[in-house]
């Protein structure tokens, strides 16, 4: 993650906030868990679910890298392509009887929590990080 080319694809994306923040293409990783016991049903705890995640890098335009803003030279960066080996908590899935807990699980389930994650890019290589989300 760098946060060089956060900044410059944040000034660059758009005119508004809101639009910057939706076109901030290097903020963003899209996951997809599932659960262990899709393998075996003896897999326990049964809220621990693997992730796969897909996420992009050094993007600063959405088909090219701008090489210019506001008539300043920007600098350069690779596109990279990032794809994310991890794990993740069903929240809805951990036993209990308060109702107030389960009705924070239940909103709960759409938020990734950090976990370790190994990374494979598409320039070949693979990268440790200790907390990922």
């Amino acid at each position: 993650f760098c946060f060089k080319t956060l900044f410059i694809s944040f000034i660059t994306f758009s005119n508004s906030s809101y639009q910057k923040f939706f076109f901030d293409y290097n903020a963003q990783t899209y996951w997809l868990s599932i659960p262990f016991n899709i393998f075996s049903s003896k897999i326990k705890p049964p809220w621990l679910y693997f992730a796969l995640g897909y996420s992009a890098n050094g993007l600063v335009g959405e088909y090219v890298n701008y090489t210019t803003y506001g008539g300043q030279k920007l600098p350069e960066f690779q596109r990279y392509r990032q794809f994310l080996f991890s794990l993740d908590i069903n929240w809805t899935k951990i036993p209990t009887n308060s109702r107030f807990l389960k009705k924070l699980f239940q909103v709960m389930v759409f938020v990734k929590i950090p976990f370790p994650a190994i990374e494979y890019n598409s320039l070949g290589n693979f990268k440790f990080h200790w907390l990922y989300y």
